[in-house]
C-alpha cells in the first residue's frame, strides 16, 4: 500500500505494524493531535461512563477521583503506544523512544491550537478550499462547539486529589505532552506562509 501512488493517507491505531507498509522509497509520517494527558483521562472517564460496553465496570465509579484509583484508569497511554510497550513498568528509555518517534516521524497537532493545527494539515495535504463565511462558520462549529465525541463535563482542578492521582498515573505522558508542545512550536517553521498567500 505504501508504494501505491494513489494513497495519500493511511489510518491505523497499530503504529509499529502499520509502519511495515512503508519502505525507504515510499516513506510516511505520522500525524497526531495531542491533548493534555489529564484532560484526556477525564474525558475518557466520561466516555466510559456513557459507553454501554463498560456499564458493569463503571457502575461503582461515579466520580473522576474514584476512577483515578481504579484499575480502569489509563497509565501513560501515549508513551506506551509510541514506545510499543503496552504493559509493564515504564523507564526513561521508553520515554526517550517515544520522544524520538515524535521528533523524527510525527507532524504534531495540539487540541489547544486546533485552528493552527488544521491550517498546517491543509498546507500538508494541499487542500484548496474556498475562503467564505460559510466555511468559517462550519469550522467554528466543528472545532469549538460540537466536534464528534465531545464530552461536556466539569474540568478537574489542578491540585485536587483526582488531578494528583491522574498526574501520578500519567507522569511520562505529561512530560511527553510538554515535549510535543515544543515540537509543535518548532514545526511552525515548516508551515510558514508568505504574506502574499494570505
Amino acid at each position: 500500500v505504501g508504494g501505491w501512488n494513489k494513497v495519500d493517507m493511511v489510518s491505523s491505531s497499530y503504529l509499529y505494524d502499520g509502519a511495515g507498509i512503508f519502505d525507504p522509497d515510499h516513506k510516511g509520517y505520522m500525524i497526531a493531535m495531542f491533548r493534555h494527558p489529564i484532560e484526556r483521562a477525564v474525558s475518557l472517564f466520561y466516555n466510559l461512563k456513557s459507553n454501554k460496553a463498560y456499564a458493569e465496570q463503571m457502575v461503582t465509579l461515579s466520580t473522576v477521583e474514584q476512577y483515578s484509583r481504579s484499575s480502569l484508569v489509563e497509565n501513560n497511554w501515549m508513551t506506551r503506544f509510541l514506545s510499543n510497550s503496552l504493559s509493564g513498568e515504564l523507564t526513561p528509555e521508553h520515554e526517550a523512544i517515544a520522544k524520538e518517534v515524535l521528533r523524527t516521524k510525527c507532524i504534531i497537532g495540539l487540541l489547544q491550537e486546533k485552528a493552527e493545527s488544521m491550517r498546517r494539515l491543509e498546507m500538508l495535504f494541499d487542500v484548496k478550499a474556498e475562503k467564505s463565511q460559510r466555511r468559517y462558520d462550519c469550522q467554528e462549529k466543528l472545532w469549538y462547539w460540537d466536534w464528534p465525541g465531545k464530552n461536556r463535563h466539569e474540568q478537574v482542578l489542578e491540585g485536587s486529589e483526582a488531578w494528583n492521582r491522574l498526574y501520578e498515573q500519567n507522569s511520562f505522558d505529561i512530560r511527553l505532552y510538554e515535549y510535543a508542545r515544543e515540537l509543535f512550536k518548532a514545526q511552525g517553521k515548516l508551515f510558514q506562509t508568505s504574506v502574499t498567500e494570505e
